[in-house]
């Protein structure tokens, strides 16, 4: 792994580590307020946290990606903004046309009587002769 990739999962680990100590930490905290010591917590609560915890860090995965890749790569981690500013410094090199070529027309569409029509159905012999009518042989 580069050294950018070694510093972005750094960042994200200590954004991942951050949500899950405010988590933990309020959880603990209104646990000894609730149950006014700050003894071992019953194992349901414990697990009930941890869900909790998991939830959350599931939810922030894009924001906290997004932090870690600001923080690591500074103001050129937003793409829209490269993109943006590389789109400003074609259109001052090049032609309009050249940089965003007009669309093209949407394909004519043909009449019903031209599209092809397929027909599905058992030949007589595997079907049986129909009604008054006698065997094949």
């Amino acid at each position: 792994m580069n050294s950018v990739g070694l510093r972005l999962s750094a960042a994200r680990t200590a954004c991942r580590f951050v949500v899950a100590g405010v988590v933990f930490g309020s959880a603990a905290l209104a646990y000894a307020l609730v149950a006014g010591h700050t003894g071992q917590p019953p194992l349901a609560g414990v697990v009930g946290v941890t869900v909790v915890v998991a939830a959350a860090l599931w939810l922030l995965r894009e924001p906290i990606d997004r932090l870690a890749a600001r923080v690591v790569l500074g103001v050129g981690a937003d793409g829209y903004a490269v993109m943006r500013e590389l789109t400003a410094q074609l259109a001052a090199t090049l032609p309009v046309d050249e940089v965003a070529p007009a669309s093209p027309k949407p394909p004519a569409t043909r009449p019903a009587a031209h599209e092809p029509r397929f027909a599905c159905g058992w030949p007589t012999a595997i079907r049986g002769p129909g009604p008054g009518h006698p065997p094949a042989r």
